[in-house]
């Protein structure tokens, strides 16, 4: 095992597991509202960004009451290694896809010419391809590479420095490296593309920005510039998370207070994707259908 608690902080622990947990129970309420609520409307992409956060605050919760004292088991610790290569890429490729619908969606608005081809191609993509299945592979491909190379080198699984989650200990070979390396190089590719289909939207709607629409499950609205500048923000947030936890096994534990202020960044994920979408109108009025039964909340 590491030497995880020479330099590690009395809060750092109860902050982690707090900020995981509100995060957590906050995502999962959104999504049984938006799921149950007959006035919430959300595409597949939406859920399965969300699925993505509460697997965010899932996969750095397994060691919960075994962060600190005995070790915990192996299988748990591989487990959870597995899972702590695999949440980057899988957050990441659920922003891009939630990314590109939202493109699809502008664009149909924008080229009203085309608007009913584009509307075809769109749903082609969206349902015939079941875009929303993208993450979930990246997700299980990156899962059962760590497993491999964890399962042949037992001895660098291990809690990490503060003892908040299993990792592997940071190695030279090349095999070793290898789950850190593919995890970073995915999350980096689909945060790209996400951010370059964000610019593009951006010129979308100040080039044709009077015509802009979005169209949704059969019907056309203008489009949101709330939506938009709420999944910019996200996209953005969801970036600083995924880089933090993709290169995390390079983290000096001496440094205790920066590194530490770098664990409790990347356990906000979730409750920065909860407070952002969690605002929204028609959830809000979700959670008080009791006493608005006839309308939306006023704001």
């Amino acid at each position: 095992m590491s030497a995880e608690l020479t330099h590690r902080p009395s809060y750092i622990i109860p902050v982690f597991d707090s900020l995981l947990g509100a995060g957590f129970l906050l995502v999962l309420g959104i999504l049984v509202i938006a799921a149950w609520s007959p006035q919430v409307r959300r595409s597949k992409t939406w859920f399965a960004f969300l699925g993505a956060a509460l697997v965010w605050s899932i996969t750095y919760l397994v060691l919960l009451g075994q962060q600190f004292g005995r070790a915990p088991s192996y299988g748990l610790c591989v487990f959870q290694t597995c899972l702590v290569y695999a949440i980057p890429p899988l957050t990441a490729t659920a922003g891009l896809c939630m990314v590109v619908e939202l493109y699809m969606r502008v664009s149909c608005g924008v080229f009203e010419k085309a608007v009913n081809e584009r509307l075809v191609w769109m749903e082609f993509v969206i349902n015939t391809l079941q875009l929303v299945l993208l993450p979930p592979v990246v997700h299980l491909a990156v899962f059962f590479e760590a497993s491999s190379v964890a399962l042949a080198h037992r001895e660098l699984v291990s809690r990490e420095d503060f003892g908040l989650y299993c990792h592997l200990n940071s190695s030279t070979s090349i095999d070793v490296a290898l789950p850190s390396k593919t995890s970073a190089i995915v999350s980096l590719v689909a945060t790209s593309l996400a951010v370059l289909f964000l610019g593009y939207i951006v010129f979308l709607l100040v080039y044709h920005g009077r015509k802009s629409r979005i169209y949704t499950e059969g019907m056309t609205h203008a489009f949101s510039v709330s939506l938009f500048i709420r999944t910019a923000v996200l996209i953005t947030i969801t970036m600083v998370g995924v880089a933090l936890a993709a290169v995390s096994y390079t983290r000096d534990g001496a440094n205790a207070n920066p590194a530490a202020m770098w664990s409790i960044a990347m356990a906000s994920v979730p409750l920065c994707v909860a407070i952002l979408f969690g605002t929204q109108k028609d959830i809000l009025n979700g959670c008080l259908f009791w006493r608005n039964r006839g309308g939306f909340v006023k704001f």
